[in-house]
């Protein structure tokens, strides 16, 4: 799943992350406290980003987005990074809700079980 960042003049910046998630991978995601343990879930789950750095460099690896590598981006980016995970997985979850169909029992075709065809 791609997250593109959308504000003007970091339009170019992305973060791919993998659609292979468990339950329980997002249970553990979501007790995170700290940003450290957050950065090691993000270089185990993205499998690719472009992120610009205040330098004008760009990071392109997901290994090397680190605490350091945060201090060279702009805080909105820094934002960015921090939430794409919880984006990721929050969009997973909403198309697993939208992939159920839903019928009402009023509404469906009434089934009358086939005469019993027995021969004698």
């Amino acid at each position: 799943m791609r997250i593109d960042f959308t504000i003007e003049g970091y339009t170019d910046n992305f973060i791919e992350v993998t659609d292979n998630w468990t339950r329980g991978e997002y249970r553990q995601l979501t007790s995170i406290s700290d940003l450290e343990e957050y950065l090691s879930w993000f270089r185990q789950k993205v499998t690719g980003v472009k992120l610009s750095t205040a330098f004008g460099e760009y990071i392109t690896d997901p290994t090397e987005v680190t605490l350091e590598s945060l201090d060279d981006m702009a805080l909105m980016l820094t934002g960015f990074v921090e939430r794409a995970l919880y984006q990721a997985t929050g969009n997973l979850r909403s198309l697993g809700n939208a992939s159920g169909r839903v019928s009402f029992g009023s509404f469906a075709t009434k089934m009358t079980p086939a005469p019993n065809q027995t021969a004698a």
